[in-house]
């Protein structure tokens, strides 16, 4: 399956949960550095324990 097919779940501080294809989340070197460690089939959640939801929301708009 391509990247452009899937997506991957990014957990804000406060606990929200945001789907994103896998390119936009990619544009994130600290996204894409712990995507890499791990298989992107078995990754469930991402968690960004320094972005404040509202922070993030605004981010995915502009980057997708």
């Amino acid at each position: 399956m391509s990247d452009e097919a899937q997506t991957v779940n990014l957990k804000s501080k406060e606990g929200d949960t945001f789907a994103v294809p896998v390119e936009v989340a990619k544009m994130s070197e600290l996204v894409k550095s712990m995507m890499d460690e791990d298989d992107v089939d078995e990754i469930a959640d991402i968690p960004l324990p320094n972005v404040k939801a509202a922070v993030l929301k605004k981010v995915i708009e502009f980057c997708t």
